[in-house]
């Protein structure tokens, strides 16, 4: 598998690229999608229009009846479960609107998770960039406060914290704002694209917030799975 740096991002290019049901509906048509390396997206569309099974085939987690994805050189979509999933932990932040923290342990146990995952050699790599990562979202490392004590905003930070501990090339975002009030969603914006600039990685987002939206670079709309043409903000 190609190894492309994860600091200077991956350029994304998606061709016939289509996904269907097991009943034959096609939930997803992708003529083509081309994106830059570093460059940001946002995903909107009606509930069921495919967005979220756009997103989990750009992460490999949902297998295409036909068409190629690529990461670079790499297309994620002629991978093999476990060669997706090594993808994915070298290559590919994800954000989800639910966080999915574990609540009983720390917000820097929780944004340090891969080392669970990780090669021995890497664990304390990883530490260090979720405590980097915790202090640029204004959070403590230190505190030892269990992450349920945390509110929406602070624990959708501890969850970007946890993507960016992983050193990805690209952040994939579901609804990263959806849980969140109007104040605390405008922090985390600020701070996606903050992260997103400085460290040269990509950012996918799938949301229904204008404000989000209309920040990133371009807007893809899906309409009934399949994708109208890609426009600048």
């Amino acid at each position: 598998m190609p190894a492309p740096d994860p600091v200077t991002g991956l350029p994304l290019s998606l061709r016939d690229v289509m996904v269907a049901a097991p009943s034959g509906r096609v939930l997803l048509n992708v003529p083509a999608i081309d994106l830059a390396a570093g460059a940001t997206l946002a995903v909107r569309g009606a509930s069921g229009a495919g967005k979220s099974t756009l997103l989990h085939v750009l992460a490999g987690l949902r297998p295409v009846n036909r068409g190629q994805v690529l990461w670079g050189k790499t297309d994620i979509a002629s991978l093999s479960d476990t060669q997706a999933s090594d993808f994915r932990r070298r290559y590919i932040g994800q954000i989800f609107q639910d966080f999915l923290l574990f609540d009983e342990v720390s917000a820097l146990e929780n944004a340090a998770v891969a080392r669970l995952f990780s090669p021995k050699a890497e664990r304390a790599a990883i530490l260090e960039r979720a405590a980097d990562a915790l202090l640029s979202l204004g959070l403590d490392p230190q505190d030892p406060r269990r992450a349920t004590t945390y509110s929406g905003g602070e624990r959708q930070r501890i969850a970007v914290a946890r993507a960016l501990a992983q050193r990805p090339a690209v952040l994939l975002a579901d609804e990263p704002t959806a849980s969140l009030d109007r104040a605390a969603a405008d922090r985390l914006i600020s701070d996606l694209l903050a992260a997103a600039r400085d460290h040269g990685i990509g950012l996918i987002c799938v949301t229904h917030d204008d404000a989000l939206a209309t920040r990133l670079d371009r807007v893809l709309t899906l309409t009934d799975g399949v994708t109208e043409r890609a426009h600048a903000v």
